[in-house]
């Protein structure tokens, strides 16, 4: 992982471990995105399997998107709308719906359609953003 991506995993990881943690507005917590100030007021955490995935929701000027941490490991979700799902730092193998494991570099992203089940394995720490579809 580069540093850019070590310095994102690290403060989104920080971040999540302190829920009760203020940003200033417009700051963006220092990621590479921005989130209208007033979204910053809905920030939602999020933690799955046993917080080994974990991230912040927020409300963005593109619709519904999250900002997340995976932690190594192997792990299924399931969709209600559609994902784009972009790794920010880090490799990621994903088995989309009718297709093999591909693996997804920093800067590369997939997309899940809605009502569907996919997999995802992280040999190490891996950041990312999802934006869903209205």
């Amino acid at each position: 992982m580069g540093t850019g991506g070590f310095v994102i995993c690290r403060h989104v990881r920080s971040v999540l471990r302190k829920p009760s943690v203020k940003h200033k507005s417009g700051s963006a917590a220092g990621l590479p995105f921005a989130f209208e100030p007033a979204t910053l007021s809905a920030m939602k955490h999020n933690s799955y399997f046993d917080g080994k995935v974990q991230s912040l929701a927020v409300n963005t000027s593109e619709g519904p998107a999250t900002a997340g941490v995976i932690e190594p490991g192997k792990y299924t979700f399931k969709t209600d709308s559609e994902e784009r799902m972009q790794v920010v730092a880090g490799t990621l193998k994903a088995k989309l719906p009718g297709a093999a494991w591909q693996t997804f570099a920093k800067g590369q992203f997939f997309v899940v359609p809605a009502h569907a089940s996919f997999d995802v394995e992280a040999a190490a720490d891996v950041a990312y953003l999802c934006h869903y579809k209205k």
